[in-house]
């Protein structure tokens, strides 16, 4: 099927869809655009589309000078998704998110009030939560290859970064095997903890399991068909970014490159055992950004966030020359089905409302799927954040999300070898 052929069909799916929401509570439980996408084979992926907005991009006005790359991270745990921006630059630069979420502002905090004030900016940074305190911890890589830990000694709500060094640093000795270290933290095998992904200057990426417990990080290479990306080479200079752009419940990887524009690798594996597939062409929602490719403004670096509060993420890529744009997500929320067993077909019908929620989701799925079944949700990074079990007795169910930040999340109902994936918006 021709590109032009299925976004028509997208669209067409999501006028239906629309009109469906607005019967939601007649409809009782029954809304069928997620499975009309799945029927045409048209993934979530392909479908997005995304569109330079420079009159929505709060950073526009911004430079954070040469060789830029920011991290979307809440330091001050107010729910919102502040910016720690590396770079030739330093300190690291620290920008406050003022809010709203369908307009966020940010504002630069500078000197001693800045929590990574003390910190130099070296070529990319990454937080996690590596001892199990709630909090957010930070690693940067530097220009030569290696990792430097600070333990956040502070709370999720007033940062303080401290160095931790020697034997009791979990990444003490480690090294990238080339230059350029940008390390991101993500649990990539769906265990629990912080693994450590890491492009490198030559195009590839190596890979750190976390072998430890989530309270207690040990980094273990991972190299030859243990190593999940051990078939990537992109570019050079790269620098990853983390998000489940499929609504299939893994984690897909964007890579910016020095010199070679935007990767888009496909997971084709699952959440605990990963397997990346290159998209190119027409396959890939962002190649429009490598034909737009300028070799005189490189080093690529992407991060996403939903800078309009309308359910999808939007892609912000900064620059060599220490601008960043805005490629707003202008593709519709869909709700998305996936078989784990090819042996199995899957075609109930899901709706989860209201959403966006604040408090309690309900959710009714009317599947025929016997005994009890696993009810978890998982914010875009792919972290677990709740997780219960429940029996469909054909009613609505209901989950309680208040608990949760303000942001998106993903909906993942399963039993046996069956599971369906819903998005839905915390307010």
């Amino acid at each position: 099927m021709s590109a032009g052929r299925k976004n028509f069909l997208v669209k067409k799916v999501e006028e239906i869809r629309s009109r469906l929401m607005s019967l939601q509570p007649k409809l009782a439980g029954t809304i069928v655009a997620a499975g009309l996408l799945t029927t045409l084979n048209i993934s979530t992926a392909e479908a997005q589309t995304f569109v330079l907005n420079a009159a929505k991009n709060p950073l526009e006005a911004n430079n954070f000078g040469q060789y830029g790359r920011m991290r979307f991270v809440d330091l001050d745990g107010d729910g919102d998704q502040d910016i720690a921006f590396s770079g030739v630059v330093t300190p690291i630069q620290y920008m406050v998110n003022n809010g709203p979420a369908s307009a966020p502002t940010f504002t630069a905090v500078t000197g001693t009030s800045n929590p990574l004030n003390s910190i130099n900016s070296v070529y990319a940074n990454t937080f996690g939560d590596l001892d199990g305190d709630g909090d957010q911890d930070l690693i940067v890589g530097d220009w030569d290859g290696n990792f430097f830990y600070f333990e956040n000694t502070g709370t999720t709500t007033a940062a303080v970064f401290t160095e931790v060094t020697g034997a009791t640093n979990p990444l003490d000795g480690l090294t990238n095997g080339g230059n350029a270290s940008s390390g991101t933290l993500v649990d990539i095998d769906n265990d629990g903890d912080q693994d450590l992904v890491v492009g490198v200057n030559d195009g590839t990426v190596v890979y750190f399991e976390n072998t430890g417990t989530s309270t207690g990080a040990v980094f273990t290479q991972q190299t030859g068909t243990a190593n999940p990306f051990n078939a990537i080479t992109s570019g050079n200079y790269n620098y990853l970014s983390f998000v489940n752009l499929d609504g299939d419940s893994d984690l897909d990887l964007l890579i910016g490159t020095g010199e070679d524009g935007v990767y888009y690798y496909q997971n084709t594996g699952t959440a605990t055992s990963p397997s990346f597939s290159e998209l190119t062409g027409t396959n890939n929602p962002f190649d429009f950004i490598n034909i737009d490719y300028n070799p005189s403004n490189m080093y690529y670096a992407p991060a996403f966030l939903d800078v309009d509060a309308d359910g999808d993420l939007d892609l912000f890529i900064s620059q060599e020359d220490g601008e960043v744009n805005l490629y707003e997500n202008t593709t519709p929320v869909t709700s998305v089905f996936n078989n784990q067993s090819t042996s199995s077909a899957f075609s109930s019908e899901v709706v989860a409302f209201p959403n966006p929620v604040k408090d309690i989701l309900n959710f009714s799925l009317n599947d025929a799927i016997g005994g009890t079944m696993t009810i978890s949700v998982k914010d875009m990074t792919g972290t677990e954040m709740l997780n219960e079990s429940a029996v469909n007795n054909g009613s609505a169910m209901t989950i309680d999300v208040s608990s949760l930040n303000a942001g998106i999340y993903m909906l993942r109902i399963s039993s046996d070898s069956k599971v369906a994936v819903v998005k839905f918006v915390k307010q």
